[in-house]
């Protein structure tokens, strides 16, 4: 039998991707363990920035300050350790997916086997840790500057804010697909260059993977389990668009 050549995902089907790697998840209590890594990160990196901010901090805060009005001290002192302690909350926030990268490729590697994609030269601990932080820089080093030039010229020319609205919906989806898509493209040895020109070729479903998996981290008590899901959401993306282009696949009748 000839089964016809498959069509790539276009913007609608990648939109609806989120979904599907919850049911993957969901189904597959094996991979569980390594879905739980990124909430054990940020948890114990909190758990030691509020304990440094409680505990050092503040007792140096209180040392430090000029002498003025006890009251004022005191609320000094615990304002500027409540800032600290949220600073340290927000960093570790940062930080958790590319510290968390070693446990998300395991993800990766079992949602490859499940769609039989071809093997991959395996990677070193310290390579997959570069993998994580290449993610998060270059995905802020392409994204921040378009955020940031869409919300000053929302301030200044307000009335075309549907616009800058637009802009940055398009920007943060370009964001979400690269940081996502980063985790297997990287473990397959794909360059910055070869990634982007892969996604120019395929906007529309790397602009729909993006926008349908937004609302999932926008939702702050979900953001954890949010991830995982959406590694495996960018894997069934990615071994779709790095697919070989076939007229048609043979299948033993």
């Amino acid at each position: 039998m000839v089964e016809p050549k498959r069509e790539r995902p276009g913007f609608f089907p990648s939109m609806l991707l989120g979904f599907s790697g919850f049911s993957w998840l969901l189904q597959r209590p094996g991979a569980w363990p390594a879905a739980a890594v990124p909430m054990l990160v940020w948890a114990l990196l909190s758990a030691l920035g509020l304990s440094a901010s409680i505990h050092w901090l503040k007792p140096w805060l209180a040392g430090a300050l000029p002498p003025w009005s006890e009251s004022f001290s005191t609320f000094a002192t615990w304002t500027l350790t409540v800032l600290a302690g949220a600073a340290a909350v927000w960093t570790a926030l940062v930080v958790t997916p590319p510290l968390s990268a070693p446990a998300l490729e395991r993800i990766v590697t079992r949602v490859e086997a499940d769609l039989g994609a071809p093997p991959r030269a395996p990677q070193t601990f310290l390579n997959e840790l570069w993998c994580g932080l290449r993610a998060t820089v270059v995905g802020l080093s392409l994204v921040a500057p378009l955020l940031l030039l869409a919300l000053v010229l929302d301030l200044l020319v307000p009335a075309l804010a549907p616009l800058w609205i637009a802009i940055k919906l398009l920007a943060g989806a370009f964001g979400m697909s690269w940081g996502l898509l980063d985790y297997p493209l990287t473990l397959r040895g794909m360059r910055v260059r070869e990634r982007l020109g892969l996604m120019r070729r395929h906007a529309g479903a790397v602009l729909g993977f993006g926008l349908g998996m937004l609302p999932f981290f926008w939702l702050p008590c979900c953001v954890f389990v949010s991830l995982p899901v959406g590694v495996v959401a960018a894997t069934l993306l990615a071994t779709e668009l790095l697919r070989p282009d076939q007229d048609s696949i043979a299948i033993p009748s």
